[in-house]
């Protein structure tokens, strides 16, 4: 599923400033890089300290918020 959410995620990427395509389009890249790199960082230490129940709910927190983000772009 994550191949699944880059690809279908370029589409919505590049037709928010289609006068930017590029720049959406590096900084979707960027955005994605650091946030696996900091994701790796910080794991051990996160999975560590709180245990899994935490990690599964700030998951679940980051997927209502895309669902809510996503909902917000299509009816505006």
């Amino acid at each position: 599923t994550f191949e699944y959410i880059l690809v279908s995620h370029i589409p919505l990427m590049t037709e928010l400033v289609p006068s930017a395509r590029a720049t959406m389009l590096a900084m979707n890249v960027t955005g994605h890089s650091l946030g696996r790199a900091l994701g790796a960082f910080l794991a051990a230490f996160i999975y560590q300290q709180f245990g899994f129940m935490f990690i599964a709910l700030i998951a679940m927190l980051f997927n209502v918020a895309a669902f809510l983000a996503l909902r917000r772009m299509q009816k505006g």
